[in-house]
């Protein structure tokens, strides 16, 4: 009810139980995806091909913008809706989208970084080419 959910809010805890703590495991989720993504990419020595953004959006923002958008909306809302109920989302569900999002995020950044660079690799080396070639 309303009602609990403002005195859950009030509550910052005492010494017994300890006391709130800005800990969000959506976040920690991200970043061990993004660490996750990072160590599969290195050891593959780059060769992973990258993805296509649909792709990364179906896979990676697409669970975590349900999971939290849906909290968010069951969390603010001014209004009664008559339907709709308040959702809460499990440690669990944070953290399995978080880490969809972080892998995804971390593949779609490497592998485009990767291409860059080797494409600038290879205009550089061109360059470097033409200009010993001009001195001699």
């Amino acid at each position: 009810t309303a009602e609990d959910l403002q005195q859950a809010s009030e509550f910052i805890g005492n010494d017994r139980i300890g006391y709130k703590v800005a800990f969000c495991e959506r976040d920690v989720g991200i970043y061990a995806g993004i660490l996750l993504g990072g160590i599969i990419f290195a050891l593959s020595g780059k060769r992973i091909k990258s993805i296509r953004l649909l792709t990364w959006f179906l896979v990676g923002v697409l669970p975590i913008a349900l999971d939290g958008g849906s909290q968010l909306l069951g969390a603010v809302a001014p209004f009664d809706l008559p339907d709709f109920v308040y959702r809460e989302s499990t440690p669990l569900l944070r953290s399995l989208t978080g880490g969809l999002f972080g892998v995804m995020n971390a593949w779609l950044a490497f592998t485009l970084m990767e291409e860059t660079f080797k494409e600038t690799r290879i205009a550089l080396t061109r360059n470097l080419a033409t200009q010993s070639s001009d001195e001699v």
